[in-house]
C-alpha cells in the first residue's frame, strides 16, 4: 500500500513538472509574444539605395540574428517622408511593422505642415534612437567664401546669386538654412530640387551657389575640391572634418544634429516595445555596425525609448522657437 502511494506521489510530480514545461513553452512561444511567422518590416521614407536604406539594412540583418526572426526593410519614399509615418500610423500595433524615419517628421514637420494626417507624439511610440548625423552648408566654388565670416558680405552684395538649394520645402535642410540665414543676418533665397544628388550636381556644375546637405552627402564633393564646406551644425566640430568650424564657433547661434530613430505604432504592448529596446541597443553596440555606420558618417547611438522621447521633445521646442522667431509661414 505504501509504495503504490509513493508511485501515485511520483506520478503526479512528473505530470506537475511536465504541466509547468508547458505552460512555460506556451509563454515563449511567438504567439504568445504577438509574434508571427511573417516578416517584421522596417519601413523607410526614402528610396532603395539611400543611405538609410543602407543603414536599415545592416539593422534588419542583426535584429534577424539576435531575435531569431525575419526582418526585412520596406521603401515608401515620398512627401519629404511623410507616407511612410503614415503608413506605420495606421499599421497594427504587434510589432510587426515598425518605422525608420529622422527627426524631421517628430519635430519640424508639425510646425511647417499644418494638416499633418499623424500626430508624433500620441501615434507612435518611440523605441530607439539608432543614429545621429551632421549637416554643413556647402558653396560652389564661385562663391568666394571659405566660411561664414566671409559669406555674409557676398551674399548681401550678390542678393541674385545668393540662393541655396534643399531636398524639397519643409524639410530639415531647407528649415535649418532659414534659421542660419536669419541667425546670420543674410538673405537667402531657396530652391528646392526633388533629390540630394540633384542638389550635388547642380553645385559642382557652378548652376546652384550654396546648398545644405547632411555631410555625408556633400563629403566626396568636398574632398576632391569641388565644392567647399563652410560651416557644420553639430555640438561639435564633425568627425569627418576636424578643421572646419561648426556655425556656433563662427558666432551664429544654430545647432543641430540630424537624427534617425526608431518607432512602433501607438498601443504596442510594453513587452514588445522593451524586447526591440533590448535587441536595438545590442546591435548599435556591434562594432563591425559601428564602423559601416561610420564610414557613411552616420553615429550609432542606441538609445532607450525614454530617451528618444526626451530627445524629440527638447528638438521640438527649438523648432517651434526657430519657426516664430522667423516669421515662417507654414505651407499649405
Amino acid at each position: 500500500m505504501l509504495r503504490t502511494a509513493a508511485s501515485l506521489r511520483t506520478r503526479f510530480n512528473r505530470l506537475l513538472r511536465a504541466a509547468a514545461a508547458a505552460a512555460l513553452a506556451v509563454a515563449l512561444s511567438p504567439a504568445a509574444l504577438g509574434q508571427s511567422s511573417e516578416p517584421v518590416r522596417l519601413v523607410i521614407g526614402f528610396p532603395s539605395g539611400s543611405a538609410v536604406d543602407i543603414a536599415a539594412r545592416m539593422l534588419a540583418q542583426r535584429l534577424q540574428a539576435d531575435m531569431k526572426r525575419t526582418f526585412v526593410v520596406e521603401s515608401r519614399p515620398g512627401a519629404a517622408g511623410r507616407i511612410a509615418v503614415d503608413a506605420v500610423k495606421h499599421a497594427r500595433p504587434d510589432g510587426q511593422t515598425l518605422l525608420v524615419a529622422p527627426h524631421g517628421p517628430f519635430t519640424l514637420f508639425p510646425y511647417v505642415f499644418p494638416n499633418l494626417s499623424y500626430d508624433p507624439e500620441r501615434d507612435f511610440v518611440p523605441l530607439s534612437q539608432l543614429m545621429t548625423f551632421e549637416f554643413g552648408l556647402f558653396a560652389g566654388k564661385a562663391v568666394p567664401a571659405d566660411d561664414l565670416a566671409q559669406l555674409k558680405p557676398w551674399a548681401k552684395a550678390h542678393p541674385g546669386q545668393a540662393s541655396y538649394g534643399s531636398p524639397g520645402m519643409g524639410t530639415t535642410p531647407h528649415f535649418l538654412a532659414v534659421a542660419l540665414a536669419h541667425k546670420a543676418g543674410m538673405e537667402l533665397s531657396h530652391i528646392p530640387f526633388s533629390s540630394p544628388p540633384q542638389i550635388a550636381t547642380s553645385l559642382v556644375g557652378g548652376q546652384l551657389s550654396m546648398a545644405m546637405l547632411t555631410i555625408q552627402e556633400g563629403l566626396e564633393y568636398a574632398r576632391a575640391g569641388k565644392i567647399k564646406l563652410l560651416g557644420t551644425s553639430g555640438a561639435a566640430r564633425a568627425q569627418q572634418t576636424p578643421a572646419v568650424a561648426t556655425f556656433k564657433e563662427q558666432g551664429v547661434d544654430v545647432q543641430l544634429s540630424g537624427w534617425f530613430g526608431l518607432f512602433a505604432p501607438a498601443a504596442t504592448p510594453a513587452a514588445t516595445v522593451a524586447e526591440y529596446e533590448r535587441a536595438v541597443t545590442k546591435a548599435m553596440q556591434d562594432p563591425e555596425m559601428k564602423a559601416k555606420l561610420a564610414a557613411m558618417s552616420l553615429e550609432p547611438t542606441g538609445t532607450s525609448g525614454a530617451e528618444l522621447g526626451r530627445i524629440r521633445k527638447a528638438e521640438s521646442a527649438f523648432w517651434a522657437e526657430v519657426v516664430k522667431t522667423t516669421g515662417f509661414t507654414p505651407e499649405k
